[in-house]
């Protein structure tokens, strides 16, 4: 498709202009991306059908909009369009947009590949005459009033929704933080009889928590209905830029929050209610001996792997699924220059034994038999690299879901 230079550099403006919002088709915009002898010389693609190659189409003034680019031709002899084609392509729309336009008519010589051209982004055929029929049809002045008002609409509509998500998102984002923490802690209740001992799976959550949310959302959390939870919310915020106020206030709405949780370190387990953990980390903070924490480098080293380990997909806090167990069928290691050259599996008080990477039958057969809440160990791993040097690495224990 060629369309020859012409007057009406403003028209061509905003059609285009509309054309990027999507007010108007790409056809209308084709038809109003005229030129004048001002503007450099450019060149844009066009792609072709058939036996000829792609080339390129030079021209005069502003690129082509997309759509109107994305025209396959095929090889068949070109045509003018008759005048009588020509006319029907005039476009009275100018008078519609801009009184002052009242004289611009759009008259082009159009020039289409017989007997059809075929639009890549509707996947439509259309033959030439076609064609320039439909577009002469929407530049009737009805027509071309109700698509504008119409796809006005559709476009303040979407503008409105894309509002409204953008609205929820910064709650929604914050509150998906809190119940990532709040399930964490819920399973490490749940495996060690109520004892939370902040595994790095947890402590990874908790540092994205205090580090991400605004102090009004933590604040808001505090209220949580987990005594853990809101408790370490209040201990993250005692680490925030926040007045001294705020804290007081939210010490005095927990003044009589005796609701107890248990908080495990290495060897020993303490027992405190909301009341009494709260009061302890407001002292530690008059006192300036609130440790500090920088979350980013903590959140670097927890996501760090250690040296050699397993991999193995699944694992959630000592937990897997044991369909996760039975799609394995060879151990593999996180860091690929070493791979495992023998392992033991314990399974129900059962031994047994790999000379390589590779799950046995019996393996697969003793772990299809493990009920939820049994364990499965694997031991006296033996990996090998690059030295050829045989390491140990640490075991495993995991524990069905």
């Amino acid at each position: 498709m060629e369309i020859s230079p012409g007057k009406g550099h403003i028209l061509r403006s905003i059609a285009a202009a509309s054309t990027a919002l999507g007010l108007l088709p790409a056809g209308f915009a084709a038809l109003c991306q005229l030129t004048h002898p001002g503007r450099p010389p450019y060149a844009v693609p066009v792609r072709r059908y058939g036996p000829l190659q792609s080339r390129f189409l030079q021209c005069r003034g502003r690129p082509l909009p997309p759509c109107a680019l994305l025209t396959g031709f095929d090889n068949s002899p070109v045509r003018d369009l008759h005048p009588l084609d020509i006319q029907r392509t005039m476009l009275p729309c100018g008078r519609l947009l801009d009184p002052c336009w009242a004289h611009t008519g759009v008259w082009q010589k159009w020039r289409f590949s017989a007997p059809q051209t075929h639009l890549w982004l509707i996947k439509v055929w259309f033959s030439a005459s076609i064609f320039v029929v439909k577009i002469a049809t929407f530049a009737k002045r009805q027509n071309v009033v109700r698509n504008i008002l119409m796809n006005t609409i559709r476009l303040f509509t979407i503008l409105l929704l894309l509002k409204a998500q953008t609205t929820y998102s910064q709650p929604t984002n914050s509150d998906s933080l809190l119940n990532n923490f709040r399930k964490d802690i819920e399973i490490e209740q749940s495996e060690n009889a109520g004892a939370v001992g902040l595994d790095n799976e947890t402590k990874i959550s908790y540092y994205l928590l205090i580090s991400s949310c605004s102090v009004e959302d933590l604040l808001k959390y505090t209220n949580d209905s987990n005594p853990f939870v809101r408790s370490y919310v209040f201990a993250g915020l005692l680490r925030k830029e926040i007045s001294k106020d705020k804290l007081l206030q939210v010490l005095d709405r927990h003044k009589n929050d005796t609701a107890k949780f248990t908080s495990k370190g290495v060897d020993v387990a303490v027992e405190w209610t909301v009341k009494e953990f709260m009061e302890a980390g407001w002292r530690l903070k008059l006192s300036n001996k609130l440790p500090d924490i920088d979350y980013n480098k903590e959140l670097e080293r927890l996501r760090s792997r250690p040296g050699i380990e397993l991999k193995i997909n699944g694992i959630s806090h000592g937990l897997i699924d044991k369909k996760e167990l039975l799609n394995i069928d060879n151990l593999i290691l996180a860091d690929k220059e070493f791979r495992v050259v023998s392992f033991n599996l314990f399974v129900a008080e059962k031994e047994m034994k790999s000379t390589n990477c590779t799950l046995t039958v019996e393996m697969k057969q003793m772990i299809e038999r493990l009920e939820p809440g049994e364990f499965i160990a694997f031991d006296n791993i033996k990996v090998v690299g690059s030295d050829n040097m045989v390491r140990r690495i640490a075991s495993l224990s995991l524990k069905i879901k």
